[in-house]
């Protein structure tokens, strides 16, 4: 009787912890893909002046600036040379106007 009692309050105690794991899983991925989704801002940021360095060599392509949603807020990032991806184009990013206000739609090679 007392090891049924030990073996149920052992699988009593390993419920909980898997329930404590789950719950705590179900959150830090709620968090994680709520922190990666792009916001809405009422105005498009203000024209940023961007340094545009001497291009490295002939054949690479400026991709500019972009923005990344962090800490609710977008921020800036500066534009870069890159080399071009065999077939592809790069599509610059840009504003989109939607009923919650703008959102930003980063560049991507197509």
């Amino acid at each position: 009787m007392e090891s049924n009692n030990h073996e149920l309050q052992s699988n009593h105690s390993f419920d909980v912890s898997k329930r404590i794991i789950n719950v705590l899983f179900a959150l830090a991925a709620f968090a994680l893909f709520a922190s990666c989704s792009a916001g809405y801002v009422e105005e498009q940021p203000t024209y940023v002046e961007v340094y545009r360095p001497v291009q490295p060599a002939p054949h690479y392509v400026w991709v500019n600036e972009n923005y990344v949603w962090r800490n609710r807020a977008y921020q800036h990032r500066s534009g870069y040379w890159v080399k071009p991806r065999p077939n592809r184009v790069y599509v610059e990013g840009h504003w989109k106007k939607e009923p919650r206000g703008y959102r930003w739609t980063r560049g991507q090679w197509k």
